[in-house]
C-alpha cells in the first residue's frame, strides 16, 4: 500500500536527508535488494527531488557560493535559460544525476527489473522542460538496477560446491563486484528499503537451502528467506544507515526467528518498530505484518508501536512520526529499553504493564525451566482442517 511505502520512505531517506550537511547527501545511496517493480525506489526519488528542488532554488535565489561549491564539480546543477521560475525546476539532467547517484536495486526477475528501470525513468521525464537536442538525456541504468539473487554470492568455487553445475542458474549476486565502490570503499549503502519475498524453505531446492544454512546466522529452524533479506541488508548497511522493511512479525517468537533474534540483539541495531499485530495490510494476502527498522547504533531505547485497530493508517501512520509517547483504543507508541531485546521471543511492554510483567517474572519460574521438553503445545490432530 502506498501509506506504507510512504512512512518507510520517510523514515529512512527523508529522516537522513533531514539530519546530513548538503555535502554528505552527494553520496547518500539508496538500495531495493528486492526492488520488483520499484515502488519504493520511485517513492524514494521523489523525496530527492524535493529536496534537491529546495535546494537548487536558495542557489538560485541567494547565490551563495559556499552551498553553490557543493556542486562545484559532478554535482553542479544545471541551470537553463529561460524564465525565472524554470531555472528553479529540476531538469532532466539534473534528475539524472539524482537516479544515477542515489538509487540502486536488485531483483531476481528480469521483467521486474526491466520495469523498475523504465519506472524511474518515465519519473526523469514528468513535467520536464530543459531538453536541449543533440545531447543524452536519460541514462540506460544498467549499473544502478541489476538483476541477480540478493541472497547468493561467492566465487565459483565455493557456489559449485552446493549447486553442482547448475550454480548459474542462481543467478548468483556478488555485492562486492557490482557494487564496488558503494561496498568497499563507501562502507556500505546509507538507506535500505523495501518488501522482501516471505517463502519459506519448504519450497525452495534442497541444495539453495544448504547455502542459506551455511551462509547465515539467521537461517534457523523451518525459516522464511525475508530473515536473511534482514541480515543482508545488515550487512551491506553504512554505520548510522537506516534499514526500514515491511515483513511478517512472525519472527518476534516463532522458534526459526531466534537466529535474526539475536543477531539484531548483538548489534543492538533496532531503531523502530510499527506492530500491525493482526490488522491486515495486503488486500490480496493474509499475512501478519510489521515495519522494522533497524539502524546500528549506541541508543539504549527503541520506539515502538501497536496498531489494535487499523481504521484510519495515513492519520495512524502519521500520528507515529509525530510522536513518541501516545494511547488511545486504537493505537499506543512508546520508547522501550533496548535490554527487551534478546534472542529470546519478543513480548514487548512498557510503562504500567512493563512494571507488572517484571513483577510476575520475580515471582517464580517460568514453565520451561522446571520440564525438560515441551514439544508441542495444544493439539486439534485435524490436520486436514488445519
Amino acid at each position: 500500500p502506498e501509506y506504507i511505502v510512504d512512512y518507510i520512505v520517510k523514515n529512512t531517506v527523508g529522516r537522513l536527508l533531514s539530519e546530513r550537511k548538503a555535502k554528505e547527501i552527494q553520496t547518500l545511496r539508496i538500495l531495493d535488494p528486492a526492488c520488483g517493480s520499484g515502488s519504493f525506489l520511485i517513492r524514494a526519488y521523489k523525496e530527492l527531488e524535493q529536496y534537491y528542488q529546495r535546494l537548487k532554488k536558495e542557489v538560485w535565489e541567494k547565490r551563495q557560493k559556499t552551498l553553490a561549491k557543493v556542486y562545484e564539480d559532478q554535482a553542479q546543477f544545471s541551470f537553463d535559460e529561460g524564465s525565472r521560475e524554470a531555472r528553479w525546476e529540476l531538469n532532466v539532467f539534473d534528475k539524472r544525476k539524482v537516479v544515477l547517484d542515489h538509487l540502486f536495486g536488485v531483483d531476481l526477475d528480469e521483467q521486474a527489473v526491466e520495469v523498475t528501470r523504465l519506472s524511474l525513468m518515465l519519473k526523469m521525464l514528468e513535467g520536464e522542460h530543459g531538453i536541449i537536442p543533440g545531447r543524452a538525456v536519460l541514462p540506460t541504468l544498467d549499473h544502478n538496477i541489476k538483476c541477480g539473487n540478493s541472497l547468493i554470492s561467492g566465487d565459483v568455487l565455493k557456489l559449485q560446491s552446493f549447486f553442482k553445475e547448475d550454480w548459474i542458474k542462481t543467478k548468483s549476486f556478488d555485492w562486492d563486484t557490482y557494487f564496488r565502490k558503494i561496498v568497499k570503499e563507501e562502507g556500505g549503502f546509507d538507506v535500505i528499503i523495501g518488501n522482501p519475498p516471505y517463502v519459506r524453505i519448504q519450497t525452495l531446492p534442497k541444495d539453495q537451502v544448504g547455502f542459506y544454512s551455511k551462509n547465515y546466522v539467521s537461517a534457523t529452524g523451518n525459516y522464511d528467506i525475508y530473515t536473511l533479506f534482514v541480515e543482508r541488508g545488515l550487512h551491506l548497511l553504512k554505520s548510522g544507515g537506516i534499514l526500514g522493511f515491511i515483513l511478517p512479525h512472525k519472527f518476534f517468537q516463532a522458534v526459526y526467528g531466534q537466529g535474526l533474534r539475536k543477531l539484531i540483539a548483538e548489534k543492538n541495531a533496532l531503531m523502530e518498530v510499527v506492530n500491525f499485530r493482526d490488522n491486515q495490510v495486503f488486500e490480496q494476502a493474509s499475512t501478519y505484518t510489521c515495519l522494522l527498522f533497524l539502524q546500528k547504533g549506541k541508543e539504549r531505547t527503541f520506539k515502538y508501536s501497536e496498531v489494535a485497530k487499523l481504521e484510519d493508517p495515513e492519520k495512524q501512520l502519521q500520528t507515529i512520526h509525530d510522536h513518541d509517547d501516545y494511547q488511545d483504543d486504537r493505537l499506543r507508541i512508546g520508547k522501550i529499553p533496548k535490554k527487551q531485546v534478546t534472542e529470546a521471543p519478543w513480548s514487548f511492554s512498557f510503562g504500567e504493564e512493563t512494571e507488572l510483567l517484571e513483577k510476575i517474572r520475580s515471582m517464580g519460574l517460568p514453565l520451561e525451566e522446571v520440564t525438560e521438553r515441551i514439544f508441542q503445545g495444544l493439539k486439534t490432530s485435524a490436520d486436514k482442517i488445519y
